[in-house]
């Protein structure tokens, strides 16, 4: 029968193998509680790190768009005011009207586009809206005859009842752009300006944020500079709800009042243009959304800690148990010897190599206790003689103690009860750079961390008589500057009626030890968050090859579970060339002792490629293993690069568009710094177009101009640049010119192309030609701006002269071509 049933309930619940029981198995389900806690805590940081990150990476490119567009528009109504027919003062012409109506055309999110004279009365407006009313009361009349404006969005006034309400509940809103009209003397003729639609900003919007790259929920608002959401409309009330949004370029979690928690981020949309809108695009995506993966976590995580905290419990109390019947007997025995004094046969089986010593040396001592009594007496008679005899002993000690102590290693230092020292050995000295008498009669504190000394003081203070040695770990300063970790023992002296005499401290540097578990506590948090994380491919490699995996790393790559055990690491990689050259720099990084990172394209089971984020670490430099967590980036980089294309490129004729050009132009500039050669910025429109598209419409506009990029992409060289930058006007860069006359020849090529017969889609024939303005860098300018306005001129030159004049060799002071 088992003991716990012969024991009352109270002893049963004091016997050892209940307390053991008791003990490890609450202590295993507080590891596992900690554990839990900490895997949580840290995947959900490195989650919204990550969801974050992407609400970044999404806005920016938005905020480039945006800002882009409105400087197109900008530079629409600043080339109207330029017209030569307003500059000559001709503001309410049929051609004027003309012009007007096809701007609008060639972009018709513009709502109106027209003229005023200084008094403030339209001459002239597209489809004729509002001419002749006075627009002096209107904000961008007053703006515009003072100089280049843009104005924020509001909703419209005088055109909202001749345009036209939208279906929509949203008020028609519009963006003003304006610019004073100069006479070629500088005299102030009147104002151009420009309504543009605010459905231009959804569209731009909508476009950016739909699509399966998209994040699920993604919300996107756009602040203007006074606090307003502009877009959605109506949702001012939200911004109010939120006590203070993130700073720009960050992201954080924010409480959206009734709505609930939102993983939000903002960034700023760009100044390009004069006058600086200042708004901010502001991205959330509900806490929820971001976070769902952590859900999974937890319910995983809850069940494998109550399973093997039970597993546990079970397996201890049998083990307890095993262990303790023996005691129990044994006890029983030596309880039977206290009371009636007679020996005992101690014939307990023994079933531990411990145990046994146990039961033989209390037998032992059953027997040898008479002889011991014996000896005692005995041993009194030499008590005295002893007594002298170990008292110089104890002198002799006292001398080589000494000496020991100075020849340690470790630092050794006495201090009083008021902290001040006593005694300091060589190490002491060597560590913390001091003479021994400078250090007597001063306190410690000095070579103590200032963080620290809190912690010895709370160390010192838990030593008493009954306990006198402690030990703590805190940091010091060494006299070369470094911070170092020590471990001290410290041990408390007190004279018989229990006041405190001296501490005794014996400390050994750990600092390298303190790193080591540093390091290891890190790693082993990381890889027991990792291991069970869907989200992120993990692989242990050897020798290149696969030796462990999880589930998520066959999943991310296309294979069957257990396909990718033992297999060769060459069969994930894109060529056998790419497996090559990622080996020779990875594993070189990684036996300096360093982590290695890299994003690169992969290859799955099925051919695909896959973009992958790998993060490794060597794990022994004995075994040669190492540890890679790799995650798909694949829709990330999807996402990124349809959104640079739709920043950088025209979306009707997929040429650069200004942005881009902008960048292709300082490259070209950097080079001729090295290899000294001449860059030509040419700036031409086409003769005719209107024409085409007033009579045909304004797909066959479209046509001809996607077939009119196609020619001058055919005309010039393959590392030349060909962009457009609105309506009919585009712009080649050709780079690497070494003569001017290289230029003529290319041009050539492009107005010959350029004047070949167009076959439209309705079968009629159609033919344009082209004014070329050219400015050479760095002869003509060195800013790409500079550049692009010479051009510009010289083109507007070459339309009004109606002919082409030679190509002239450079003259100092720069020079102004036109083609």
């Amino acid at each position: 029968m088992p003991l716990s049933r012969l024991l009352p309930y109270r002893a049963w619940m004091r016997s050892s193998r209940t307390r053991l029981t008791l003990l490890f198995g609450g202590a295993s389900l507080l590891v596992a509680l900690v554990l839990a806690l900490y895997v949580d805590r840290l995947a959900t940081q490195r989650i919204v790190q990550a969801r974050g990150e992407a609400l970044l990476n999404v806005s920016r490119p938005i905020a480039d768009a945006l800002a882009e567009g409105l400087r197109e528009r900008e530079r629409d109504v600043t080339l109207l005011a330029r017209y030569p027919l307003l500059t000559a003062g001709q503001l309410d012409s049929l051609p004027v009207r003309a012009y007007l109506d096809d701007l609008k055309q060639s972009f018709p999110d513009y709502s109106w586009i027209g003229v005023t004279d200084v008094p403030g009365q339209v001459r002239n407006a597209t489809g004729g809206l509002l001419q002749g009313e006075s627009v002096r009361q209107r904000p961008w009349f007053s703006a515009g005859l003072q100089g280049l404006h843009v104005g924020d969005a509001h909703e419209a006034q005088l055109l909202a009842q001749l345009i036209g309400s939208p279906k929509s509940t949203e008020p028609l809103r519009f963006l003003d752009f304006a610019a004073p009209i100069r006479s070629n003397d500088g005299r102030l003729l009147g104002v151009a300006a420009a309504h543009l639609n605010w459905n231009w900003v959804s569209q731009l919007v909508q476009r950016a944020t739909s699509g399966p790259w998209a994040p699920e929920g993604l919300e996107l608002l756009i602040v203007s500079e006074n606090g307003t959401v502009l877009h959605p409309y109506g949702q001012s009330a939200l911004m109010r709800s939120v006590a203070t949004p993130p700073a720009l370029g960050s992201f954080r979690v924010l409480t959206w009042g009734a709505q609930g928690d939102y993983l939000t981020a903002a960034v700023q949309v760009p100044s390009l243009t004069a006058q600086s809108l200042n708004w901010t695009l502001i991205v959330r995506q509900p806490l929820a959304l971001a976070l769902a993966p952590v859900s999974e976590l937890h319910r995983l995580i809850a069940t494998l800690a109550l399973v093997l905290t039970g597993v546990l419990m079970g397996m201890i109390y049998w083990i307890a148990q095993r262990f303790s019947q023996p005691l129990e007997r044994l006890a029983r025995m030596a309880q039977h010897l206290d009371q009636t004094g007679e020996g005992a046969q101690f014939d307990i089986p023994a079933n531990t190599l411990e145990f046994a010593h146990l039961r033989d040396s209390l037998r032992k001592l059953t027997q040898h206790l008479l002889e011991s009594q014996k000896e005692l007496r005995l041993s009194n008679q030499g008590l005295e003689h002893k007594v002298e005899q170990r008292t110089q002993e104890i002198q002799l000690r006292e001398q080589q103690y000494r000496s020991i102590l100075e020849e340690q290693s470790e630092v050794i230092c006495r201090f009083r009860a008021d902290l001040t020292l006593t005694y300091v050995n060589e190490a002491y000295c060597r560590l913390f750079a001091l003479r021994r008498e400078e250090v007597l009669g001063s306190t410690w504190s000095p070579v103590v961390y200032p963080e620290d000394i809190e912690r010895v003081r709370l160390s010192l203070s838990t030593n008493s008589p009954a306990q006198p040695v402690s030990s703590v770990e805190n940091r010091v300063l060494a006299g070369n500057g470094q911070v170092r970790w020590f471990h001290f023992i410290n041990h408390a002296f007190f004279d018989e009626q229990g006041h405190l005499i001296e501490w005794q401290s014996v400390g050994r540097d750990i600092t390298e030890r303190q790193a080591l578990e540093q390091t290891l506590q890190r790693v082993s948090s990381e890889q027991e968050a990792m291991l069970d994380n869907d989200l992120l491919g993990i692989a242990r490699i050897k020798d290149r090859r696969v030796v462990w995996r999880n589930r998520a790393l066959e999943r991310i790559f296309g294979y069957e579970p257990g396909a990718l055990l033992d297999q060769p690491t060459e069969r994930l990689y894109a060529s056998p060339e790419d497996h090559e050259a990622f080996g020779r720099e990875a594993y070189a990084t990684l036996a300096s002792g360093q982590h290695f990172r890299r994003q690169m394209p992969m290859r799955r089971a099925n051919g695909d490629t896959v973009w992958m984020d790998l993060n490794g670490v060597r794990l022994s430099e004995d075994s040669g293993e190492s540890l890679w967590l790799l995650q798909d980036i694949t829709e990330m980089k999807q996402y990124q690069a349809q959104v640079e294309h739709i920043a950088f490129h025209d979306p009707l004729t997929l040429l650069p568009n200004r942005l881009l050009l902008s960048d292709r132009m300082r490259q070209a500039f950097a080079l001729h710094e090295r290899a000294k050669t001449v860059t030509a910025v040419c700036y031409l429109d086409l003769n005719g177009f209107k024409a085409v598209n007033d009579q045909h419409g304004h797909e066959a506009g479209d046509h001809l101009l996607k077939e009119m990029a196609k020619r001058l992409l055919e005309a010039v060289r393959a590392h030349d640049t060909v962009a457009r930058l609105g309506g009919d006007e585009f712009v080649l860069l050709l780079s690497s010119l070494h003569q001017s006359e290289e230029a003529r020849l290319i041009i050539q090529r492009v107005e010959k192309a350029i004047r070949q017969p167009v076959r439209l889609a309705n079968g009629a024939e159609v033919q344009v030609s082209t004014s070329v303005g050219v400015a050479f860098h760095p002869q003509d300018g060195t800013q790409p701006g500079q550049l692009l306005a010479l051009a510009d001129s010289a083109m507007y030159e070459a339309k009004r002269r109606l002919k082409v004049p030679p190509l002239n060799e450079a003259t100092p002071g720069g020079r102004l071509e036109a083609i």
